[in-house]
């Protein structure tokens, strides 16, 4: 919203034209200014959520069944993923960091837990479609993730970063 000059309201718009939906007039409680997300996260922290969502986008390209997901959801519009910068967590992520028994691994193993992106070694996100929350300047301070399976019972689909 910020990086293009539009408002709330207009990049609502910018978005609904871009994905092919129809626009409908917006509510008075869309026009209000929402509080800032996660003012707190570190400069570090910043940038591990981009290096996670990076890892995640490149995961739902190579995952058919995500893929047909979004597909099945209506998210077929081109540039979309790309644009919105989504994910799959296909739990690989503990794979591809360094060794936890190094400097380097512990450190950012102990982001991630921060963060809630693992939790006790397990991904948070596991098999789930990844939707990155970004702040005015596109920085990303949260995730929301939405399982592709059917959860266990009383189990939510739904899956949030811990908040403020």
């Amino acid at each position: 919203m910020k990086r293009d000059g539009l408002s709330f309201v207009r990049a609502v718009k910018a978005l609904r034209d871009f994905a092919g939906a129809e626009a409908d007039a917006p509510s008075a409680a869309a026009a209000d200014p929402a509080p800032e997300l996660h003012p707190e996260r570190t400069a570090e922290e910043l940038a591990v959520l981009d290096e996670v969502a990076r890892y995640y986008t490149e995961r739902l390209h190579n995952s058919p069944r995500a893929l047909a997901y979004l597909e099945r959801r209506g998210v077929v519009a081109p540039g979309l993923i790309e644009r919105f910068r989504l994910g799959f967590a296909d739990q690989s992520l503990v794979r591809v960091l360094p060794p936890k028994t190094t400097p380097e691994g512990e450190a950012k193993r102990a982001i991630l837990e921060r963060l809630g992106i693992l939790n006790q070694g397990y991904e948070h996100f596991a098999a789930s479609v990844v939707f990155p929350i970004m702040n005015d300047d596109g920085q990303i301070v949260g995730m929301y993730g939405r399982r592709i399976s059917h959860p266990s019972r009383g189990k939510s689909p739904h899956r949030y970063l811990p908040g403020p």
